[in-house]
Order: C-alpha cells, then structure tokens, then sequence
C-alpha cells in the first residue's frame, strides 16, 4: 500500500490478465487513459457497496446479489433471459426516476406472442427452435380478434421468425391435430403453408412444419400443452440429432388451469438438455410428436381426408 493522506490514497494495483486485458479493451474502446478507467471503476464499485443513509440494507444489498448471480450464470440462454430481464428493470427504474411507471397487463396469450418475439430477436444459427402445440391451445386463442393466432399477432410473430430464420435460425414446428375437427384449422393451416412457400429458397431448408394427426381430441389431451424448446448448437452450422449433446437448452411451456393459460413456466438445461432431467422429457416428446407427422405440404390433403 502507498502513502496514505486525508485527502487521497496513492496505491500501486497488481490485475489479472484477464482483468487486465478488459479494462485495457474498455480504455481504447473510450479514447481515455487506462487509470481514467480503472478509477471509475473502483468507484462504481465503492458507490455499489455503500448503502445509502435512507435504506441501508436495500440498493446496495440488491446490486451486490444481482452481480452475484449473474456472475454464476452458465447455461447461455440463462445469460439471454437475464440480460432481457435486467434491460426491462432497468428501463423501469428509468421510468420510476422520471416520475411515472407504466405496468403490462397483457392478456395471457399476448404476454406469450411477446415473451416468444423477445427471444425471436437474439437467435440465429447456433440456435434451433422446436415447438409443440395441442388442438386446445390453438381452438382457445384462434376464436380471439387479435389474439396469437389472429391475423395481426400471429404475422406479427411469424415476421420476427423470418427475421430470426434469415440469421441462419432452424425452426421445427408440429401440430397436435385430431381428425374430428380438422376442417377449424384450416385458417391455420393456410396461414403456415404460406409461411413456408414465401420463404426465400434458400431458407426453406432451415424449417420444418408438420402436423401429427389424432383419431381424437382425447388422444391428442395426453401430449403437454404448448411449449417450445430452443437448442444450442456446438457447432453452429451441424444440426443437432436427439440424443446429441447440445451446448444448453430453454423450455417455454404454457401452463393452463381449465380454459385458461395462468402462466408461462421457463425451464433451463443443467449442462446438455439431451441430458438434464427436468428439460429432457420435453426433447424426447418433442422428438416422439415429430414420428408420424405428415409435413406442412400435405395439411391442406389431411383436413380434406377428414371432411
């Protein structure tokens, strides 16, 4: 330690590279000399660890808990929904200093077209999204103007997946039909194929629509509701194969209390999802829902099997 006055400490610092390198890449990145950097960063880290005299126990204590936490993070869709969360949070503390806080009060189905899109928005080709939907999700939400398969949300959503599928993202999506009502998804149905067809060429390749057909709506009960899945890839352009170890995987999965979606549960992989035991059942019915499916091309043939 160096001299030490009543008005200043002159020390001398020994960083790790690591440590170092970032503050160097920070300083040349800002145009400012290194120390510049080094001194707001210790103060940062003064003002963090100092509780306030009104709340002694609160700001500090919770910033130090979130660098914490965010510190441990390692699966990386982790990292995707926590920077989301803290970017909201910090938008509302923004809006809380300005003196005026608006609260979302979507409806359920709403609040999921957007979680969905939040997520739309960061993946590309390290990434493949697989998703499962049940006749009751899609019966429910299709009967709403502007729900999520409405004509404006559900383009709204299929919008940001062409985004997300021109960044090189692969999309596998099957519907859990049941024959005795195939002619109410025929907007659906419409709606996908299109999807599909005005795809440029050479993007076709990166998705895949189906439809597994059920003799009944009972059959079809005793598959989960909604949810997707969304795998990383090692190597970012090798498709991954279902017991391929990928590099972390995120469940969305809608959780429903009668007629009505109550919540939206987000399930992280420990380590490859092909291998962790909350995250795997969903991976395997997934991959047990595509056996059997008929692909997008012949949805319009099945609905007019079943009239």
């Amino acid at each position: 330690m160096g001299e030490v006055s009543k008005k200043s400490v002159r020390t001398t610092l020994t960083l790790d590279d690591t440590l170092s390198k970032m503050l160097r890449t920070m300083a040349k990145r800002r145009g400012v000399p290194l120390m510049s950097v080094v001194r707001e960063a210790v103060k940062r880290f003064v003002d963090a660890e100092t509780p306030s005299v009104e709340h002694p126990e609160g700001m500090s204590v919770h910033s130090r808990e979130i660098a914490a936490l965010a510190s441990s993070l390692d699966n990386p869709y982790q990292e995707l929904v926590a920077s989301w969360r803290l970017d909201r949070t910090r938008r509302q503390l923004a809006a809380i200093r300005g003196g005026q806080m608006v609260l979302e009060a979507w409806p359920a189905e709403v609040y999921l077209l957007n979680v969905f899109q939040e997520f739309l928005r960061s993946l590309d080709h390290s990434s493949e999204l697989l998703v499962v939907a049940n006749p009751s999700f899609w019966q429910r939400f299709s009967r709403r103007v502007g729900s999520f398969l409405g004509p404006e949300s559900s383009n709204t959503y299929l919008t940001a997946e062409l985004s997300a599928i021109g960044n090189g993202l692969t999309v596998s999506r099957v519907f859990l039909l049941h024959r005795s009502a195939a002619t109410a998804f025929d907007s659906l149905i419409e709606r996908q194929q299109q999807f599909v067809e005005q795809l440029q060429p050479k993007w076709r390749k990166r998705v895949d629509v189906r439809a597994r057909y059920f003799q009944d709506e009972e059959e079809a009960k005793r598959y989960k509701g909604t949810f997707a899945c969304i795998r990383r890839r090692p190597r970012p352009d090798v498709p991954l194969t279902q017991s391929a170890d990928d590099g972390g995987c995120l469940v969305i999965e809608t959780v429903d209390r009668g007629n009505s979606t109550m919540f939206l549960r987000i399930l992280f992989s420990n380590g490859p999802g092909n291998k962790d035991a909350i995250v795997r059942p969903f991976l395997d019915l997934f991959y047990q829902s595509i056996a059997g499916s008929e692909p997008a091309a012949a949805f319009r043939e099945g609905a007019a099997a079943a009239k």
